[in-house]
């Protein structure tokens, strides 16, 4: 499904158009899986593409592992040695 979302500022991180999405669709954020976003430049509106499903069991069975890390969002770096 496709949802057009208003923001403020700088774009938001996958985590923060995860938590609105589910909202929107007052499902469980756990069960949204968000497939792509999509800002034209300068736009204060994105386009986010998602699937929402009906438990955490078949997000997991239908959707590929990738999208999953991605809400995972980037680890802090390691201090070298």
């Amino acid at each position: 499904m496709a949802l057009q979302i208003p923001i403020e500022g700088a774009t938001p991180t996958r985590k923060q158009i995860r938590s609105k999405v589910a909202s929107a669709l007052r499902a469980e954020e756990n069960r949204v899986a968000i497939k792509k976003i999509k800002q034209e430049y300068g736009e204060k509106i994105i386009t986010v593409f998602a699937n929402v499903y009906d438990d955490e069991k078949a997000l997991a069975a239908f959707e590929h592992a990738h999208y999953a890390k991605r809400l995972e969002g980037k680890k802090a770096a390691q201090p070298a040695a």
